[in-house]
This record gives structure tokens, C-alpha cells and sequence, in this order.
């Protein structure tokens, strides 16, 4: 007896060593990592902001080049609007005018065309600072045309022999030039200039309000873009240039919705126009990502390296008071008042374990009293609130009530099964003997969670022969409402065990609240289907969706029918698994939803004269030798069965074993490796085609499995036989 109290002594000190140490070290370590993470904080901010003042420069960067582009194309064609007064005020002009009006021969002018041309030449300047593929000036008084290499006594002749633009006549172009507006442009278009290989370009037309002089710069799309920047930027980006009053002269790209743009637009002073151009955010973020991504990993070797230091200095630092403790441990009595810190420690801990405790079973006491119909205090009430957050929010209560086979039964067993498979949403307590009560949100999801939790249930409780029906409430909020829906819920409970679950209906109870989906609605759905009567079914159906419900009613009538319709198809082992996926969307109008739902109708009413055409039999039978032609199919399964067969999955089981003496997946790999070990004897195909064509999609798949069945891998089975 005394060895064994001195070895429960020296086992308590070892576990008060033992937790004293890893206290301290856990205090000595969270205090490290604490101020680390502080410093990593300081750190991930700093690089944030530096990686912000980055992607600004280059923003800055990108604006002012912008800028300088725009101002050397502006600069390039500026002396525009001059054109037409200089070219006017040459003495060839006036000579081109009097011939003309018929004061001077026509043989004069070649002349006067070649001095306009000379004139038009020197105005320019010399070469543009932007490529210019060609440059025209069109008289229209004369019908003549100078470019800056050829002179055309018609303009036409250009247009046909010099400059050709692809899908435009040089009719056309004429009357372009002749009834455009101030200011206009031809469209990147393909054009040749003096027999060259034909290129995209952007002709641009200046008119002049004199005599109509019509000057016009030709630009190919590279050369407009290189001369803008527009080229050294992100294919997304977006390009264009308007004329005053925002008439919009070129446009390239456009901006894609939903992306942030970064927008800068520059004045062409002279010229008139406005080039704007929009460069996508993510395109500076991707200048800067090389930058931030140094920056994380430079944090994440910080936080490595101040951990491990933060647990060796924490290592350190404990061992002082592990020895001190370990004197305690021996009788010291210095160890006296440390070892009052200690149980000071472990009474504040178990008390505040005691007081969670104890909130927790006088609120779920208050939740029990208040399903019961007992009165709450202000207090009581606050506290249930606080405790139970739902009712804050529109809730509903179920009641699920339980057929008892005998005196020995307790309905704590049935909460405490449903608490196991009820979401943190969700609060379950026992009401009375035969009943369980349940506080859920107010949607339908919750609905359609509740009743699969339901059959979920009700499948255990078939062991011990019990069953569980379930009634819901309609909506309230606040701890006030909860036994009127108590009431609620218990008249809504099914009277058929083929309805699990009911939702209360105010029509059926004689309240003037719209009537929802009531156990009434249910069975007289039911019995239309039972009967086989598709016309009715459909009938009642566009009943329902006629009839003017609360918005919040026609989702749960919509919900409803689709219970109905999947607990009735399983009833009659029929698959619906398109009811899973059926919802209800808000964007659509009433009666579009509930089409769908007449769809799902018709497919349900389809499948069941399916199996009735089909006897049990030749079913089976039709099964295997769907899985026999189909073993290549890499996606068939027992899902894709049922679904083709209109069977539940445990029949389609049960059809291949009652023909085949095989399981499903037996049968099916016994099928692919005979048609394995044929291809290989007598094709020359590689083992990879032999695995696909017998439904495999992984090498390494195929060759486990042959291996398990013949005992040898491919290629061996290959040269062997």
C-alpha cells in the first residue's frame, strides 16, 4: 500500500513538472511569436505599400510616354487645317481655278497640278516624325487628285491605278470625299499604294470649309499604334480617338466587362481630336507580381526564422522555473505559494467550465419550457435570445412525433438521434413523451435538409420498428411565437406514413392566412400519381401555380411538389434524380418554374410505363447485355444503368447478380479483360489502345487490374501466348 502511494506521489509530481513546463513554455513562446507577428505584420504592410508606390510609377511611367507619343503625332500632322489657305493662296491654285471656268486652255494644267504638288510637298515639311504610308490632296472644283509621288487629273484614276483600297470602289471613295463630313476617317481597310503588297490602314480626311479641299493622311494600323504606344501595351487594352462633340474617329479594342481599367486621354493640340487609351489594372499588377512575390517569400523566411528562434528562447527561458518546480516537487518550500498559484489556476478554470456548463442547461431548459407553452421573464427571454440566435430571424418549428411500440420507450433516444445529424443551425429538444421539437431557419433548403435527415432517421429507428412523422410550423421570429407554432407544427404532423414531412397550412386550419403546401395538397398529389393518372397530376399542378400565394408561400409549395414527387418515385422504386437538382429561381416568373416542374412530371409518368412495358425478366436480362455491349464505355457505372433503365441502383444490382451470379463490378471487369487478353493476342495495337478500347482511361489502372486477373502483366501475357 505505501509503494503505491509513493508511486502515485512521484506520478502526480511528474505530471505538475511535466504541465508546469509546457505552461511556461507555451507563455514564453506566444509572447515570441506574438511580437514576431507584429513584426511580420510591419513587414507585409511596408511591402504592400512599396508595392503600391511601384505599380503607381508605372502607371506615371506609361502616362507620361502616352503623353509624348500623342504630342509627336499631333505635332506630325499638325499644319492640317492650314492646308487648304496656303494651297489657295498659290498662283498654281488660282491657274487650276481659271482653267476650270475656262479663262486659260486645258493644257495648262499639268502645270498648275505639278506646282500644287510642289506646294503640297513643302508643306508637309519633309517626312512626318509618324510614318505616313501616303498623303493626297484632292481638288474637287478640278476633279483632280495629288499624292505626294504621282498627280491624277481625275480622281478617280488614283483610286484605280495608284491607291486601291480592298471592297471599295473608287466611286465610292470619290463620293467619300466629296460629302464627308469636317473631319472623318476610312476604317482599317486593306490598301495598296502603287502596286505594294496590300496592308491594313486608317486614312484620315480633312475638309476644308473654303473649297472643299479634302486633305488625306494614310496610316497602316501598326504604324498609328507604334506612333500612340498603343503596340507596347496589353492585348486588352483599348484604343480611340474622337473629333469634337466625342464623334468617335478610330476605335481599336474595347473594354472588357467586369476588368478595371486604368483610363488616360490626351488633347491632339492642332489637330483637335482626343486620344484616349485604357490599360488594364492587371497588367501594372503583373509588372509588380516578381516584387511581391520576393516580398512574400523574404516574409515567409522571417516567420521560419523567428519561429525556430521563438522556440529555442522559449526552451531557454522555461528551464529556470522547471527547476524551481522540480525542487516543489521534492519538498521545497519555496514551492508553497507557487503551488497556490496553481490551484488558484485550476478553481478559475474548472469554475468558468462549470459556468458555460450551467448557462448551456438553463438555456436548453428555457428552450424546453417555452416548446411546452411555459412562461418566460423579460430576463428568461433575453437569455434565450442570446443563447439561441435563430429566433432573431424567421424560424420554424418541427415536431417530430414518434409511433411507440411499447411502455419502454423514451423520446430522448430519438432527440439525441436527431442532434447527431442536425447542423449547428439547427436546436432539437423533448417536448413531451412521444414528441421531439426542432428549430430551424426559415428557408427551403432547411426544409429539404430537415426531410432528408428525417428518412435518414427513420431508416435507424426501422430496426427497433418505429417510425417518426414530421410537422412544420409556419414562419415567425422572436421567443414569443414559438408555441403557436408548436401548435402549428403538431396539426400539420402527416397522417400517412408515406408523408414524412408536412408544413403547416393557416387555409386548412380556418385562419385567413394563403394556405401553403398542406398534408391535404400531398395526399391529393399522391393519389393522382398512384392512380397513373398523368392528365390529372398536370391538371393539379397548374392548379397550384395559378393560385395567388405569398411570395414566400409559392417557393415552398414549389419545394413541396418536389418532395412529393421524389418521395413517391422512391416509394415506387423508380429513379428521379433530375428532382435533386431541380430549384427554384427568383429571376423567372411563377409559371415558368412550375412548367419545369410539370417536365419532371412527364419524366416520372414516362419511366413508370417504361417499367410497366418492360417485364422483370427481360429487364435483367437487358441490363447484362447493355453492360456486355458497353464494357467500352470508360463512364459506365450502376448510375448510368439506372438512369438508362429507369431502376433504382439496388435493382440494377440485383439484375446483374440474378443473371450473371456475378456483382456488378465482377462482371464488368471479366468482360474487359477477356476482350484485353483477345486484343493483345491477335492485334499488334500497343497496351495503351488495348486499355482505352476496353474502357480504362489510366494505363496504370489497366495493368493492376490485368495483372490481379491473369496473373502477369500485359506485355507478358502478350509474349506468351
Amino acid at each position: 500500500m505505501q509503494t503505491e502511494q509513493n508511486g502515485q506521489q512521484v506520478h502526480g509530481k511528474r505530471l505538475l513538472t511535466w504541465l508546469s513546463k509546457t505552461t511556461v513554455f507555451w507563455l514564453y513562446f506566444t509572447l515570441s511569436a506574438v511580437i514576431l507577428a507584429l513584426a511580420a505584420f510591419t513587414q507585409l504592410v511596408s511591402s504592400a505599400r512599396y508595392t503600391r508606390v511601384l505599380t503607381e510609377n508605372y502607371m506615371k511611367q506609361t502616362e507620361s510616354s502616352f503623353y509624348e507619343h500623342c504630342d509627336a503625332f499631333a505635332e506630325s500632322v499638325m499644319g492640317t487645317y492650314g492646308v487648304p489657305t496656303v494651297v489657295a493662296e498659290s498662283v498654281d491654285y488660282a491657274n487650276l481655278q481659271r482653267i476650270a471656268s475656262g479663262q486659260l486652255p486645258k493644257t495648262a494644267g499639268v502645270l498648275a497640278l505639278n506646282g500644287i504638288r510642289s506646294s503640297f510637298s513643302t508643306l508637309l515639311g519633309g517626312p512626318p516624325k509618324v510614318a505616313c504610308t501616303e498623303s493626297f490632296l484632292y481638288l474637287p472644283f478640278a476633279d483632280a487628285l495629288c499624292t505626294a509621288s504621282r498627280i491624277f487629273s481625275q480622281a478617280e484614276q488614283c483610286f484605280e491605278d495608284y491607291l486601291l483600297y480592298e471592297g471599295i470602289s473608287a466611286a465610292e471613295l470619290k463620293q467619300r470625299l466629296q460629302t464627308e463630313q469636317m473631319i472623318s476617317y476610312i476604317p482599317g481597310t486593306k490598301v495598296s499604294v502603287g502596286g505594294k503588297e496590300p496592308a491594313t490602314c486608317v486614312t484620315f480626311l480633312f475638309r476644308s470649309s473654303r473649297d472643299g479641299i479634302v486633305m488625306g493622311l494614310v496610316f497602316r494600323e501598326e504604324d498609328l499604334h507604334t506612333a500612340l504606344r498603343f503596340s507596347e501595351l496589353p492585348a486588352d487594352s483599348y484604343l480611340n480617338i474622337a473629333a469634337a462633340g466625342d464623334r468617335t474617329i478610330y476605335s481599336c479594342g474595347e473594354a472588357v466587362k467586369g476588368e478595371s481599367y486604368h483610363v488616360l486621354t490626351r488633347s491632339l493640340h492642332g489637330v483637335g481630336w482626343t486620344a484616349t487609351v485604357g490599360v488594364p489594372h492587371a497588367y501594372f499588377d503583373e509588372l509588380t507580381r516578381p516584387t511581391h512575390t520576393f516580398a512574400v517569400l523574404l516574409l515567409a523566411v522571417t516567420m521560419f526564422v523567428g519561429l525556430a528562434l521563438s522556440f529555442l528562447f522559449s526552451t531557454a527561458g522555461s528551464r529556470p522555473l522547471r527547476r524551481m518546480l522540480s525542487a516543489y516537487a521534492a519538498g521545497d518550500e519555496t514551492s508553497e505559494q507557487r503551488n497556490e498559484l496553481m490551484r488558484l489556476a485550476e478553481l478559475l478554470a474548472s469554475s468558468h467550465l462549470r459556468t458555460q456548463e450551467v448557462n448551456r442547461v438553463l438555456s436548453f431548459n428555457l428552450l424546453v419550457r417555452v416548446f411546452s407553452g411555459g412562461v418566460l421573464t423579460q430576463e428568461d427571454e433575453a437569455r434565450l435570445l442570446e443563447s439561441y440566435p435563430i429566433l432573431d430571424a424567421p424560424c420554424r418549428v418541427a415536431i417530430v412525433h414518434t409511433a411507440v411500440p411499447n411502455e419502454e420507450f423514451e423520446q430522448s433516444a430519438v432527440t439525441e438521434l436527431l442532434r447527431e445529424h442536425l447542423p449547428e443551425s439547427f436546436a432539437a429538444a423533448t417536448v413531451s413523451r412521444l414528441e421531439s421539437g426542432i428549430l430551424l431557419p426559415d428557408d427551403a433548403d432547411a426544409l429539404h435538409e430537415l426531410a432528408a435527415i428525417l428518412e435518414g432517421v427513420n431508416s435507424q429507428l426501422a430496426v427497433d420498428g418505429l417510425s417518426a412523422l414530421c410537422g412544420v410550423s409556419a414562419p415567425f421570429t422572436g421567443a414569443h411565437g414559438v408555441y403557436a407554432a408548436v401548435r402549428q407544427a403538431r396539426f400539420s404532423v402527416p397522417i400517412r406514413e408515406t408523408s414524412i414531412i408536412e408544413v403547416f397550412s393557416a387555409e386548412e386550419s380556418g385562419e385567413t392566412r394563403p394556405g401553403v403546401f398542406s398534408w391535404l395538397t400531398h395526399e391529393k398529389l399522391y393519389q393522382a400519381i398512384m392512380n397513373n393518372d398523368e392528365e390529372g397530376t398536370l391538371t393539379f399542378l397548374r392548379g397550384l401555380a395559378a393560385d395567388r400565394h405569398a411570395p414566400g408561400d409559392v417557393r415552398e409549395v414549389f419545394y413541396g411538389i418536389r418532395f412529393v414527387l421524389r418521395s413517391t418515385a422512391r416509394e415506387l422504386n423508380l429513379p428521379l434524380p433530375e428532382a435533386d437538382s431541380l430549384e427554384y429561381r427568383e429571376e423567372m416568373r411563377v409559371k415558368e418554374n412550375f412548367r419545369q416542374m410539370e417536365e419532371l412530371v412527364r419524366v416520372l409518368f414516362d419511366r413508370m410505363r417504361a417499367r410497366k412495358e418492360l417485364g422483370a425478366e427481360t429487364l435483367s436480362e437487358n441490363i447484362v447485355a447493355y453492360v456486355t455491349e458497353s464494357f467500352a464505355n470508360p463512364d459506365l457505372s450502376a448510375t448510368e444503368i439506372s438512369n438508362r433503365f429507369a431502376l433504382p441502383i439496388k435493382a440494377v444490382y440485383a439484375a446483374v447478380r440474378e443473371q450473371t451470379g456475378q456483382s456488378l463490378g465482377d462482371y464488368l471487369t471479366a468482360v474487359r479483360m477477356k476482350e484485353a487478353a483477345r486484343l493483345l493476342c491477335t492485334t499488334t495495337d500497343s497496351v495503351d489502345s488495348v486499355a482505352a478500347a476496353c474502357g480504362y482511361t489510366a494505363q496504370s489502372t489497366f495493368y493492376r487490374v490485368f495483372k490481379k486477373y491473369y496473373g502477369e502483366s500485359p506485355n507478358k501475357y502478350r509474349s506468351l501466348h
